[in-house]
């Protein structure tokens, strides 16, 4: 069977290191971004069954990507999770509104992340 593919878009290599550590069992083919711009790039010559995007990034933002994901005709399907350290829930509401198929907040579980990857992975 072959693994679905994530794209993890974040500019701290820590939690590059975190997501490969919940993913030990290799459940997961997940591919690394440190940008927006890098996913960007990622998406045009690779498909993904899901994307997880930390919302505060140096160049384009959550909000940004959620906007250049919904735009194109190519990966608009694709579902996106948001993480953010931000607990004000009108942020979640924000990006909920934009698009965006999950929201969760960090600190995270190990087992709040995997269970949201795989009920995006089947919605």
């Amino acid at each position: 069977m072959k693994k679905k593919q994530i794209l993890f878009i974040d500019d701290l290599i820590l939690n590059h290191k975190k997501l490969q550590e919940i993913n030990q069992n290799e459940e997961f083919e997940i591919s690394s971004a440190s940008s927006v711009i890098e996913a960007i790039e990622e998406l045009s010559y690779k498909s993904f069954d899901l994307i997880i995007s930390d919302l505060l990034m140096p160049d384009i933002d959550g909000f940004g990507l959620l906007e250049l994901i919904k735009q194109n005709r190519n990966y608009c399907q694709i579902p996106v999770i948001l993480l953010s350290s931000n607990c004000d829930w009108r942020l979640k509401a924000k990006c909920k509104e934009l698009g965006a198929d999950d929201f969760i907040y960090k600190p995270f579980t190990n087992s709040e992340l995997i269970d949201a990857i795989k009920e995006n992975l089947n919605n």
